[in-house]
């Protein structure tokens, strides 16, 4: 691989490493890992400002999967269903999506049946009853730090065929039953015999409307599935545009040389995650916590200790310094960067969970 190093622009690259201590800062006093916060007098980072977090562990959502989903055993939750309760969370992204569709509140057993959603119709309708009460309490669905457009349109388009129904609006379970279809179309046996991140990510680019991002994002939260045989330190990333906007502000004097007709986004990241030690003149090392997460006693969810940056953690650090500064250039936009959870934890009121 290249060497990069004549190529960063040094003033960046010191402006993302004081964006990385910083969110690590604000993780570990997220957690109660470390006593107080400051911020000083920068805004963009301040602590109610919704950053995820360079260490897989330290992202809800992760450690929500592995607790409540792969973690559970399989006589009780199929395979199957681990794989597609975990698409949807990152599909969807409000924390409590499994509470809504379920109607349970237990997140140990707020669990989605995938073969049911496509085969039994009076079970996808008390999804959508939970559904519609949740629209009516104003329940968020959807997480507000993506966009959701491209999956929406290819699940009302699934949905628009299965009834034909070619003027059929968007609903809110169409993503759900498109992903259910997964189940008998072979997508989901392909990806429980997938032995590398990148062979997953191929297959979940080869639906319509998942590209780059939520190929290789839902890849990686499918990574903490212990059962499966890849992990997200691979020498594989696709860039989302966030991070591909960091890099380019990183490597301009790489962009701005005439060497390459554009910047090998994925190569940069890998090689920014190689020789971590090198270039940061503070070594960016996770808090003990987050090395790795214990589950069923003893088993781990990570071959190797999560310690430093990974390929993957690598780009969301790049994606997320591109979020603060474009908050840096327009500060009044900090407000609106929250993540969509439900605000204590419940089901929408008169929910209730199918009797199975």
């Amino acid at each position: 691989m290249i060497d990069y190093t004549d190529y960063i622009d040094q003033e960046a690259f010191k402006e993302y490493e004081y964006f990385l201590h910083k969110v690590n800062e604000k993780w570990e006093f997220q957690y109660g890992l470390r006593d107080s916060y400051d911020h000083g007098i920068d805004d963009a980072i301040a602590g109610d400002v919704e950053y995820f977090s360079q260490w897989i562990l330290a992202d809800d959502r992760m450690r929500y999967i592995i607790e409540n989903i792969v973690a559970i055993p399989d006589s009780q939750l199929s395979p199957a269903n681990k794989i597609g309760n975990t698409i949807i969370s990152h599909f969807y992204g409000a924390r409590g999506i499994h509470q809504i569709m379920s109607g349970i509140k237990d997140p140990k057993k707020a669990h989605v049946d995938f073969t049911l959603v496509a085969n039994n119709s009076d079970y996808l309708q008390h999804i959508k009853s939970n559904c519609a009460q949740a629209k009516k309490e104003k329940k968020k669905f959807y997480g507000t730090t993506e966009l959701h457009t491209s999956l929406q349109t290819s699940g009302r388009n699934y949905c628009r065929t299965k009834y034909d129904e070619p003027l059929r609006p968007i609903e809110l379970t169409d993503i759900l039953e498109w992903v259910a279809s997964w189940t008998s179309d072979g997508t989901i046996d392909k990806i429980l015999e997938v032995n590398s991140l990148k062979g997953m990510y191929g297959i979940l680019t080869s639906k319509p409307g998942i590209g780059e991002y939520y190929g290789y994002h839902c890849a990686t939260s499918n990574s903490v599935n212990y059962a499966l045989p890849f992990h997200h330190d691979e020498e594989f990333c696709m860039p989302g545009p966030g991070a591909r906007e960091s890099l380019d502000r990183i490597f301009k004097p790489l962009k701005d040389s005439g060497l390459v007709r554009k910047l090998p986004y994925g190569e940069l990241t890998i090689w920014i995650r190689n020789n971590q030690d090198r270039l940061f003149e503070t070594p960016i090392r996770s808090h003990e916590f987050f090395h790795n997460f214990i589950v069923n006693d003893n088993q781990k969810v990570f071959e190797h200790d999560q310690t430093e940056l990974t390929c993957y953690t690598t780009e969301v650090s790049l994606c997320q310094f591109g979020v603060y500064c474009y908050l840096k250039k327009n500060p009044h936009l900090i407000s609106k960067r929250k993540v969509a959870r439900l605000e204590d934890d419940s089901v929408c009121d008169g929910a209730i969970g199918f009797p199975i």
